[in-house]
């Protein structure tokens, strides 16, 4: 229910209420009260590609027989009252909501809709039912036995795993605790966060709280990433790319202020930063290859990458001529790779030296010079 939901998203705001031990229960089973108890949150599945003659008496028959629905609510579209299609459909536990996805998802289709149901989990739902759990500060003597004698009072413990340098295979003073459920994973934080523990050499007090998921490091990766790009997008190379001037001016330094930011490079990079992919490419395409050396091959692209999206990361070190993603025939799907070329070829050997090894949505860009029809031949 929207409580349960403010509720566990107001403490995971606060980190769980951690540090200086201010707000759980303690070592022993004294209960401090100044702390919010965390509570389990019933897990929300996102479902798409519903008719929107569909209402949720209809969703309660269909998503029923896999569990004990908590809540189902049509999305509708906040100015018109109009139904977008699609629903959230929550259930009490993840196992009954795992059984939803696995029996309808690409399973079922609703007529008049030519597309089967897309069940999944809505956005950060997974995180919110994370049961492993990182303990930080924990002294470099203990071992895992230890750990498990601390961690198995609150529920039954998968896995353990103390991290350690590869070389030495010291402890690095924090370790991750799997539980079989995510109550139990809530009971070992609201008891052991903030706890000192008996360990010897035990001089901190214990951070215990969910490890980060996939999908949070995924987001931290892309936030990195794009501050990389926006790096790039602010270096001189790239304002040049845009603006010849700045190039003249970036070499004449009699004609700007001394110590003063030099205006025309501030334009080029201003323009980069918020000009659209069509502008940067400065209309449609008049050929579709450059010259000699100034054609790139360019490996491991995200799917959901295209021509346009292609252009973009590309222009900041050239005039891009022209920018393809490969689509399979059949499915319709991108093949991951493509080519850009650019107008001249040293704008391509800037683009390789930036780009080659570049970081998008967890795959590393391999950009290397299209091969020549001529050089491709055997003889």
């Amino acid at each position: 229910p929207p409580a349960m939901q403010t509720d566990f998203l107001s403490l995971q705001n606060n980190n769980y209420g951690l540090g200086g031990g201010n707000g759980n229960n303690g070592v022993n089973g004294e209960k401090n009260m100044n702390s919010p108890k965390i509570i389990s949150v019933a897990p929300k599945l996102f479902v798409g590609q519903i008719p929107k003659t569909i209402q949720s008496d209809t969703l309660t028959q269909l998503f029923s027989p896999f569990g004990k629905i908590h809540e189902i609510s049509v999305i509708t579209d906040k100015l018109t009252g109009a139904h977008r299609g699609c629903a959230f459909v929550t259930y009490s536990t993840k196992a009954e909501a795992d059984a939803a996805i696995n029996g309808l998802h690409n399973v079922h289709t609703i007529p008049p809709m030519s597309k089967a149901l897309q069940v999944k989990y809505a956005d950060g739902e997974l995180e919110k039912l994370e049961h492993k759990l990182f303990i930080g500060m924990v002294p470099k003597t203990a071992n895992e036995d230890d750990l498990k004698t601390l961690f198995e009072r609150y529920g039954a413990i998968e896995e353990i795993t103390i991290l350690r340098d590869k070389q030495t295979n010291i402890s690095k003073g924090c370790a991750f605790v799997k539980y079989s459920s995510r109550e139990d994973a809530l009971d070992a934080i609201n008891h052991m966060n903030g706890q000192m523990c008996d360990f010897q050499g035990s001089t901190s007090r214990l951070v215990v709280k969910f490890a980060d998921t996939a999908d949070k490091k995924r987001k931290q990766q892309m936030q990195q990433q794009q501050q990389h790009q926006q790096n790039i997008l602010s270096s001189p190379a790239a304002a040049v790319a845009l603006n010849p001037y700045a190039q003249f001016y970036q070499q004449t330094p009699y004609l700007t202020t001394a110590g003063a930011a030099n205006p025309l490079l501030a334009y080029g990079t201003t323009l980069l930063a918020n000009a659209p992919v069509t502008s940067l490419l400065a209309g449609p395409p008049q050929r579709e290859e450059g010259p000699p050396g100034a054609n790139l091959f360019i490996y491991h692209l995200p799917q959901e990458i295209g021509d346009r999206e292609l252009a973009q990361y590309f222009a900041p070190f050239g005039n891009v001529i022209s920018s393809k993603v490969f689509i399979d025939r059949n499915t319709a799907q991108s093949k991951c790779f493509g080519f850009v070329s650019y107008d001249n070829a040293g704008s391509a050997q800037t683009a390789i030296a930036n780009m080659n090894g570049f970081q998008i949505g967890g795959k590393r860009l391999k950009v290397q010079l299209k091969r020549s029809k001529e050089s491709a031949k055997p003889y």
